[in-house]
């Protein structure tokens, strides 16, 4: 019998070797599990390489017809394939043995082969289930591995099928097969029945832990954060100000710097936290961190001064650290070698808060087995001691993980592929009794843990939340970050002092300043704090006295003592942080005892409930549907499900603090409703939601009642703020002497100002809680023909650059505050986008297009952009390309693999044919848009273009023009009719409609409002939905026109409402894309 290797998911960093089918060894110096070959072996690889792109040519058009496969043929895409199974190209060779599959489906060897490809790719394994259960029909004890004559599969096929029968949670049968192939081997080889035995004590796990969920949210962090490549080791600072993370899209070193496998190096990126616990867009952290190499987030101190990154110093992983000097990271320095580097690998770090003590990971000799996890601690002299094993309580002969120490010093977090793991790395806790004992550890449970791989779990201060990297079936892409809601938190409350030192005139403040905290048990910690906000954060535990001491210049600038009180409505009070800011020379006791022992024996922790109402009427209730309590920093505190009659109830929340209360906009029971109202217990209403659509605003609970009240004026501080920035243009020249008109989200003028001579603007008095745009008008004398316009904040940092929409220039979505804008980065300001297309040979898109075909991308000018090949399934992919430009695609007119073919075919992402050309020497599809969804399919080329034949169109019972002829377009998810009007689609639809009625004294509005085949479960039918979106824009319409003092007596309406697209098959989740292209309304001003 063959060596037996055990598949390792992609997206977590393996072990420093790892064997493959042949037992090689290769070195896997990356964090994330990417593996580096060495220099003997890359030679060898590539020629692999090479030879099997010549290989794959001649079979290919033939597997493409379903014509059949000679033997020689077979012999050749078989070595093939084991060519790159041993290259660690599984989903390449997943490719060819599943056209080989298609030859010869009996052929319980190439059924093995697919089995084993599937168990290495990530959110794919459960698909190796049906090949492995056809090759477990016809097995053999003298399996010949390389030979493509041979068709019977290797024994160890029942050991893969209860594998994957454990990663889709089918643990009888996992454990079932795991019995069957013991049987098998019996005594001989006790290493591997140790390894059977180990994944039959993960089935039994994980069938206990998946039978007793643990009480949790688990939720996305979204497009903001994630994307279609593997994201993962989140970092959070105390506050949660910022997360940082690491991810395999492309970054530093540009499209072509990529891994032997086609991956794209890791690089670190950043996400800050808004209004609402929401996060910025993620950026690229710094040029001074992200090269051309691996780098990797392992880690952040708790005040988010200091990073930890971990590097591949040429096949030797090691952890450095970069310094936040003001707003820039410092190029990483490497870690005092001798003590926490080694020759070994260190994949990953915590340090503790008060920065005493370092937690690394290490697969250096002497430890309990595999990666195992260390302690250092800071010495007198600030260097680090000798590395000490954490020992057997949270080591074991498998790997260890991912560490991260909570605030409070003593709750420990880890991932481990040991313990009562339920498969794969599983996230646990311990907590620290003393330098050298730990609790045991215990399993988070299910659903945070998986079958897969859970990793990088770090917690909030308060313990309710957590982010950690997970494959899931929900996620984007490969790994994604999420977050964990939990209502019952694992660890105590911690109070978080959010500090910020400043000069009252705004100059900087001495680069030598320190603060430094001593607290009743002798402890002394000190932070710098940053030199650019002044803001410096501190950990603290209740039932202590702390010393508050700020120094500059060698003299002491402020100095105050306070008491943290033991009992749990403080521990309530520090989840809303506390924040000071001291200002140099300023004499009052800002952390007085008086002011915070008063503070937290006037909170009480109470029970808060009320009811959700769909309308005012006190019978119209909104059950079952998931509510959250955040608090005014927008973190969630607690989630609740409303019952029957629309009641919801919290318990223990403090009295002391103002309050959001959200409507869980992804809940699957919610209706379509875009207002909700809260009552109390007696049905009295308190308040409307806010225009924000699902949050409801509310003030103090009384210690005394368990009701609430509507926010006021006085709760809010400040209600009002100034927006003011600066208006510029792409080479960064002001641009003074601009009309600009701030505009709310119903589409009203608020004010209207002048840019000055500096290109400067303000606009006062405007409330903090919504979001704005700035129009301007192109015909304005001030702007050149054909640029784009930027906004900065008064930093002068770049937060929005815009190309002309209609007739105006408009900034969307703007908070009053300009500088809680990210900063957009180089890549932002050209609006990027990519192009995704397919080559097929026939008009079937099902069937696996043109491979390994060089595909070259020319601009307006026939200039060669980039180059690329298309995939296994006739994919290609070309990034960064402006949404402003068409393109031109060139084929290789010399490639000898294009010969066998009359035509080659052009199909969108989504299998469509687009284009055709025939094969000669212009094999070049020109015109193309980034976006290849925007092209009309071929089939239906007869469907009119252009705006005159909108009559035509309002009566096709299949659309596909191009969506730039209207003038306003909006698609709705299932169910949905509500319109966001503060888009600057529809400013620029109204702008129109009111220039035409001047033109022309009317206008006529021709709408078109679709639904799909989808049933509806809001509305009485399909009919009812569509003409629900019609009324939906022509009430907004006229609510605008109302604000514009505009007569809606001289507008006519031509509506088309249509039930229409693909016939339903009980698919409205898998094809849920398909249907939303029939889920819309569109507009033309006539």
């Amino acid at each position: 019998m063959k060596k037996l290797f055990t598949p390792t998911s992609d997206g977590v960093r393996y072990s420093s070797e790892s064997s493959d089918l042949k037992g090689e060894k290769k070195v896997r110096p990356c964090h994330e599990g990417e593996h580096t070959i060495t220099p003997f072996s890359i030679g060898i690889n590539l020629f692999r390489a090479s030879a099997l792109l010549l290989l794959f040519f001649l079979p290919l058009g033939k597997e493409l017809h379903a014509q059949p496969i000679s033997k020689g043929e077979f012999r050749q895409m078989f070595t093939q394939g084991n060519l790159m199974m041993l290259d660690n190209f599984y989903d390449t060779a997943c490719g060819t043995f599943l056209a080989l599959n298609k030859a010869d489906p009996s052929n319980a060897n190439v059924n093995y082969k697919i089995g084993v490809c599937y168990l290495h790719l990530p959110g794919q394994k459960a698909k190796a289930i049906p090949y492995f259960e056809n090759a477990i029909k016809q097995t053999s004890g003298n399996y010949l591995e390389d030979d493509p004559s041979e068709k019977n599969a290797p024994e160890d096929a029942a050991y893969y099928l209860g594998q994957a029968f454990h990663y889709a949670y089918r643990f009888d049968e996992s454990m079932e097969q795991f019995k069957k192939f013991r049987d098998i081997i019996g005594k001989w080889n006790l290493n591997l029945v140790k390894e059977i035995d180990r994944w039959t004590e993960m089935s039994k796990n994980a069938k206990e832990l998946a039978a007793h969920p643990v009480e949790c949210t688990i939720t996305n962090l979204g497009d903001s954060v994630n994307c279609l490549f593997a994201d993962y080791s989140p970092a959070i600072t105390a506050d949660e100000a910022f997360l940082v993370f690491t991810s395999r899209r492309q970054g530093a070193g540009g499209m072509d710097n990529k891994t032997i496998n086609d991956d794209f190096f890791e690089d670190i990126w950043i996400c800050t936290q808004g209004k609402y616990g929401t996060w910025s867009k993620a950026k690229s952290i710094s040029r001074a961190i992200n090269t051309d190499g691996n780098e990797a987030a392992i880690g952040i101190s708790a005040d988010g001064q200091q990073l930890y990154v971990y590097r591949d110093d040429n096949g030797d992983g090691n952890i450095y650290v970069s310094k936040l000097d003001g707003d820039f990271w410092n190029t990483p320095y490497k870690l005092d070698a001798s003590n926490i580097n080694s020759k070994s690998w260190e994949p990953s770090a915590c340090i503790s808060a008060d920065g005493n003590t370092m937690y690394f990971v290490s697969n250096r000799p002497g430890g309990l087995g595999g990666r195992d996890i260390y302690q250092c601690h800071r010495q007198p002299n600030r260097s680090w001691s000798e590395p000490e094993n954490l020992g057997p309580s949270i080591n074991t002969p498998y790997d260890e993980d991912a560490p991260f120490i909570h605030p409070d010093g003593v709750t420990f977090f880890f991932s481990s592929t040991g313990h009562n793991s339920m498969g794969g790395f599983d996230v646990f806790y311990s907590t620290k009794v003393s330098n050298t004992v730990w609790t045991n550890p215990l399993n988070m449970g299910y659903p945070i843990n998986t079958t897969d791989d859970d990793i990088y779990f770090v917690t909030s201060s308060d313990g309710r939340r957590a982010y950690y990297a997970s494959f899931r079936p929900e996620g984007k892409g490969e790994k994604d970050i999420y977050m964990v809601s939990m209502p019952k938190p694992f660890v105590k409350s911690v109070a978080i002092l959010v500090g910020y030192l400043k000069n009252k005139d705004g100059s900087p403040i001495p680069k030598n300043a320190l603060v430094t905290e001593k607290s009743s048990n002798g402890e002394i910690i000190t932070s710098k704090p940053n030199e650019a906000s002044g803001k410096f954060i501190l950990s603290q535990l209740p039932g202590r006295e702390y010393e508050i001491t700020i120094e500059a210049n060698a003299q002491k600038i402020f100095m105050d003592k306070f008491f943290l009180p033991e009992d749990s409505s403080y521990q309530n009070l520090s989840r809303g942080f506390f924040q000071r800011t001291i200002f140099i020379g300023d004499t009052s006791h800002l952390f007085s005892i008086n002011k915070v022992t008063d503070t937290a024996a006037k909170i009480q922790m109470v029970p808060l409930d009320g009811k959700i109402l769909f309308s005012q009427n006190s019978s119209d209730v909104a059950a079952h549907i998931s509510v959250e309590i955040l608090n005014s920093q927008g973190n969630i505190l607690a989630s609740a499900v409303t019952d029957s009659k629309g009641k919801f109830k919290f318990e223990n929340i403090s009295s002391g603090q103002n309050y959001i209360l959200k409507i869980n906009e992804s809940d699957t029971v919610l209706k379509s409703h875009n207002q909700f109202y809260l009552a109390d217990k007696n049905d009295k209403i308190i308040m409307p939601s806010t225009q924000e659509g699902r949050f409801f605003l509310f003030k103090r609970v009384s210690p005394t009642t368990n009701q609430v009240s509507a926010i006021s004026a006085k709760d809010s501080t400040p209600l009002l703020a100034t927006m003011s920035g600066k208006l510029v243009n792409k080479d960064m020249k002001k641009i003074s002497n601009v009309k600009m008109n701030l505009v709310d989200a119903t589409g009203k003028i608020l004010q209207t100002k002048t840019s000055d001579k500096l290109g400067q603007f303000t606009f006062e008095n405007i409330p903090i809680d919504n979001n704005y745009s700035i129009s301007i008008d192109e015909n304005d004398p001030s702007l050149l023909n054909g640029q784009k316009l930027c906004l900065l904040n008064l930093k002068n940092q770049l937060i929005k650059i815009v190309s002309k929409n209609g007739k105006y220039f408009i900034f969307e979505n703007l908070p009053a505050n300009l500088e809680k804008m990210s900063v957009l980065d180089a890549t932002d300001t050209t609006t990027p986008v990519a192009m995704k297309g397919k080559l097929l040979s026939g008009t079937n898109p099902d069937l696996n297009g043109l491979h390994n075909i060089e595909v070259t991308l020319l601009n307006q000018k026939g200039v060669v952009i980039q180059r690329t090949k298309t995939d296994a399934s006739g994919f290609f992919r070309f990034e960064h390309l402006s949404a402003n430009e068409n393109y031109s695609i060139k084929l290789n007119e010399n490639d000898l693999s294009l010969s066998a073919f009359k035509r080659i075919l052009l199909a969108n992402e989504k299998g469509k044919i687009v284009k055709e050309i025939s094969i000669g020497k212009n094999a070049t599809f020109n015109n193309l848009p980034p976006d290849l969804m925007q092209l009309v399919e071929l089939k239906d080329s007869h469907l009119p273009s252009s705006r005159d034949s909108i009559t035509a169109i309002l009566h096709k019972e299949a659309m596909y023009p191009e969506d730039k002829n209207f003038d306003f377009v909006v698609y709705f998810s299932y169910n949905k009719k509500e319109i966001d009007i503060s888009v600057g689609s529809f400013l620029s639809l109204m702008e129109k409609v009111a220039a035409t009625i001047n033109e022309k004294g009317s206008a006529t509005i021709m709408i078109v409002a679709s639904s799909s085949n989808v049933p509806t479960k809001s509305y009485t039918g399909n009919e009812e939905l569509a003409k629900a979106r019609a009324d939906e824009i022509k009430d907004r319409v006229h609510a605008s026109m109302s604000l514009k003092n505009l007569d809606s007596g001289k507008i006519t309406y031509e509506v088309s409402t249509k039930v229409q697209g693909p016939e339903y098959k009980e698919d409205a989740i898998q094809n849920k894309k398909e249907y939303e292209k029939w889920q819309f309304v569109k507009v033309i001003v006539k």
